[in-house]
């Protein structure tokens, strides 16, 4: 299974862009849909559709450093009102009961000198 990795700041607010966005990455208690829905967007990454988009906080973050806190599952990936070579994902937040939440959601993410990495599932079950 191919993971893409995201790692979500601290929440910031901006001005509404193109895609709707108020803001972006993430605080204590924020819900997982929310978290994909400010953070799906401007990815300079690849165009190919991973498995499985997983947010975690950064290393930085000092609540709680380097944490899945989002699952989502992509359906479809496009460049439409974004920047030429970044790319939105289009998917479905993984709830509770799938099999994938007890796997990963709270768990620790691992750290990479890269930002947004792409991922193989035995990465997150060493």
């Amino acid at each position: 299974m191919h993971l893409l990795q995201i790692t979500v700041t601290p929440w910031r607010e901006h001005p509404v862009d193109p895609c709707g966005k108020i803001g972006c990455g993430w605080y204590l208690g924020m819900s997982p849909d929310l978290v994909h829905a400010v953070n799906r967007h401007h990815w300079d990454t690849s165009s190919e559709l991973p498995d499985l988009i997983v947010y975690a906080t950064s290393a930085s973050d000092p609540i709680t450093p380097s944490t899945v806190v989002a699952l989502a599952i992509p359906t479809a990936v496009h460049g439409d009102h974004v920047p030429k070579g970044r790319y939105c994902y289009e998917g479905t937040v993984v709830s509770e009961q799938h099999p994938l939440h007890a796997q990963f959601m709270g768990k620790a993410a691992p750290l990479d000198q890269f930002r947004n990495p792409i991922r193989r599932e035995r990465e997150y079950n060493a």
